[in-house]
């Protein structure tokens, strides 16, 4: 999960008025999940798509791989969210 916080790092330097903005009227967090690296750049594709901003996160130590990606805060990201599970959603307790 710390990947995530490198995303929302990106997002903030890469985005500073939208974060701003979140900071100010929100500051919610949701962390959600993709089976596969695979899964995860397919979900970058459809944002592009979508026309959505978004800032990816390559981890580079184990091959820049995409790890995570922060998202916008907004209803029309909402939606194209709500396909996705909740990260640790189905840990036993």
């Amino acid at each position: 999960m710390v990947q995530s916080a490198h995303a929302v790092a990106d997002f903030i330097f890469k985005y500073p008025q939208v974060a701003k903005e979140w900071h100010e009227t929100s500051n919610f967090l949701v962390i959600l999940s993709v089976p596969t690296e695979s899964a995860l750049s397919k979900v970058s594709q459809k944002l592009t798509d979508a026309n959505l901003l978004f800032s990816p996160f390559h981890e580079p130590d184990i091959n820049n791989e995409l790890t995570a990606i922060a998202i916008e805060p907004s209803d029309k990201a909402k939606k194209f969210c709500s396909r996705f599970k909740l990260v640790l959603r189905d840990r036993s307790k």
